[in-house]
């Protein structure tokens, strides 16, 4: 396993039985059975740093990013006033690092809120994973979480067909 961990975020590492690897080492490995939205899940996990490694600059930034491309994504409205943009971006904080998705990158919750619009997606199991339909007015964090937990279940499938192939599986 390799060990040039510098400066990789720890969403991009993936530890099994002791080791510590980089998951885009398994990205070209044809005997683990990795989809194209798999090998995504990846290569969003290496895209920067998880939400509890940044600064509180960069989250602010960061949940901005989400609520912006939420409405692009999913055709909801901006909070009308700073005030209320204030306390939609201290909630969306408090719920990804509070809640257990503070390991997350910015580029996966991006990339799990677009995956929630495509109709072909599966679970490891195969069973087809429904589209969480959008609700209410403002993007708002019920409607993520129900995203995130949702993606939380396909990211722990693609470190299981990893675990799988370093098992012999």
């Amino acid at each position: 396993m390799a060990k040039n961990f510098q400066k990789t975020g720890m969403a991009a590492k993936f530890t099994y039985r002791g080791q510590t690897d980089l998951l885009k080492n398994y990205m070209t490995n044809s005997k683990i059975k990795l989809t194209s939205y798999d090998r995504q899940i990846i290569e969003a996990r290496t895209d920067g740093f998880s939400f509890c490694e940044m600064s509180q600059d960069e989250m602010t930034w960061s949940i901005d990013q989400i609520l912006v491309r939420g409405v692009a994504i999913y055709g909801c409205t901006v909070p009308d006033s700073d005030f209320l943009a204030g306390f939609f971006n201290e909630e969306f904080t408090r719920f990804i690092v509070e809640f257990g998705y503070s390991e997350f990158t910015l580029q996966e919750i991006l990339f799990a809120m677009q995956l929630n619009c495509q109709p072909d997606v599966s679970y490891p199991s195969g069973n087809h994973v429904e589209p969480i339909p959008f609700s209410g007015v403002y993007f708002n964090v019920a409607f993520l979480a129900k995203i995130l937990n949702q993606y939380k279940h396909l990211r722990a499938g693609v470190e299981r067909k990893i675990q799988n192939y370093l098992d012999g599986y």
